[in-house]
């Protein structure tokens, strides 16, 4: 967020159609997704991409909340203009995310 890692970041892939996959980001902004609990990944294709912060892995963060407690901005959640394209084989997909509009 602003040119720096985002911890605590709820990662979802949500294809056309079918399961999506999701995950957290850790203190370097690094995630890795599950589709269930066996399989890690996403299903091949084209996804939509929402980010929000998990409020509740960071009890400071709690603390802090004043207001809606999602700091991240719609445009990368809700309303999401984030997307993939995962194909066959290692994926890495990062995103840059900017908190003023």
């Amino acid at each position: 967020m602003d040119g720096a890692p985002a911890a605590g970041m709820s990662v979802v892939f949500e294809p056309e159609n079918g399961r999506s996959s999701s995950g957290f980001t850790d203190k370097d902004g690094m995630y890795t997704l599950e589709f269930d609990t066996s399989h890690k990944g996403a299903m091949i294709g084209k996804h939509k991409v929402h980010m929000t912060k998990n409020i509740d892995a960071d009890p400071a963060a709690l603390a802090a909340a004043k207001g809606p407690p999602q700091p991240i901005p719609v445009r990368y959640n809700d309303k999401t203009i984030l997307a993939a394209d995962v194909k066959s084989g290692q994926n890495e997909f990062n995103f840059e995310l900017t908190s003023t509009p």
